[in-house]
């Protein structure tokens, strides 16, 4: 018993020597700021989580983007072969990417006057080619 009497003796002495050296505004402040960096942390979590999915949400929309851009260029290439066709038959045009590109990278007019295929004219060479093949079509 008189040894547990010393060590509360001896722990008051030290309780009351640390009141004297820490400042009881400091210690508010510091619980105050270890909330804040676990709320901030918190936060932290969630803003990491929701850029994951907002990158997952890009990733599938390009790919959603690349199938429509796809099948519309698939259909407009049919119809705009089979129109020229029409305009001048015996000839056929399709839209193709440059050579080593995709589509989305943009698309040439490619040109089949009888059985010579034409590609990369410019607008004056395209219609005189046209107006050439006309000309021989209606001789």
């Amino acid at each position: 018993m008189t040894e547990c009497k010393s060590t509360l003796k001896n722990l008051a002495e030290r309780f009351q020597g640390m009141k004297n050296k820490i400042n009881p505004k400091v210690m508010n402040m510091i619980d105050s700021v270890e909330k804040k960096e676990v709320s901030l942390k918190n936060m932290m979590r969630i803003v990491i989580k929701d850029k994951c999915k907002i990158e997952e949400t890009i990733v599938s929309l390009d790919e959603y983007k690349k199938e429509a851009l796809q099948k519309t260029w698939e259909k407009v290439n049919g119809d705009f072969g089979q129109i020229f066709n029409e305009l001048l038959p015996g000839s056929f045009a399709k839209l193709d990417p440059p050579e080593g590109k995709t589509i989305s990278d943009g698309l040439e007019v490619k040109v089949c006057l009888g059985k010579v295929w034409k590609a990369e004219l410019n607008r004056a060479q395209w219609w005189a080619e046209v107006s050439f093949f006309v000309n021989l079509m209606f001789k």
